[in-house]
């Protein structure tokens, strides 16, 4: 649908913001990041892929902040283990952010993207205790 607010031609035309003004804002340089987590971790966003047919939860993938080990205070990035069905019900079954997570990286090295090793899989789990 389309919707019109006024007919009266705007009294400036759009132009881009300059992104260097807000680009320290969401930007973390490399360091700020943990290349292999492992140990606890907040939940700082998150967003679950489904499956085309049937429409069912796929994969949880979550942005967070490691909380204990080496890494605390850096962020991550994870997804669920395949076929992690209880972790996926518990992602979904309210908003997690701020909730813990456990946080394990395999540190199989796969392939080399922009000369950075990505590792194979680092993966987050429901807690044990959690109640769905």
């Amino acid at each position: 649908g389309v919707e019109i607010y006024s007919t009266d031609p705007p009294q400036k035309t759009f132009e881009r913001r300059d992104h260097n003004i807000y680009a320290p804002d969401f930007a973390l340089p490399l360091s700020k990041y943990a290349k292999m987590p492992n140990g606890k971790g907040e939940i700082l966003t998150w967003t679950v892929e489904y499956k085309k047919k049937p429409n069912t939860p796929a994969t949880g993938i979550i942005i967070g902040e490691m909380i204990s080990g080496p890494d605390k205070g850096k962020r991550f990035c994870a997804n669920t283990r395949q076929d992690d069905t209880r972790t996926l019900n518990w992602l979904l079954s309210r908003c997690r952010i701020g909730e813990q997570v456990e946080v394990e990286c395999t540190g199989k090295e796969t392939k080399m993207v922009r000369g950075v090793a990505e590792t194979e899989m680092i993966s987050f789990s429901a807690p044990h205790n959690a109640a769905l």
